[in-house]
């Protein structure tokens, strides 16, 4: 599961989390600067790809977007995006 910044503050790459999921698909993610991110679960991802401008954008719809404010917990639920068919374009 990663948490990517809006557009505007993609470029400071410490904005962007990520967080593997437990055998039940769970995740718990912490510290989150506030601000509009979008979340997106991958599998069989390259850590980090997702700093890649053009790597998101054939995912860019799938993200769920959600606004972080301070002292927010949330529970969101994600589709497990795969990646085969988006590389072979």
């Amino acid at each position: 599961m990663v948490a990517v910044p809006n557009e505007v503050r993609r470029a400071n790459f410490s904005l962007f989390k990520s967080q593997t999921t437990d055998q039940y698909g769970q995740f718990d993610l912490h510290g989150l600067a506030p601000g509009s991110y979008k979340f997106f679960a991958w599998d069989g991802v390259e850590s980090n790809a997702w700093e890649d401008g053009e790597f998101l954008k054939p995912f860019e719809s799938q993200g769920k977007e959600i606004e972080v404010h301070d002292m927010d917990t949330a529970k969101l639920s994600l589709t497990l995006i795969g990646t085969k068919s988006a590389n072979n374009n």
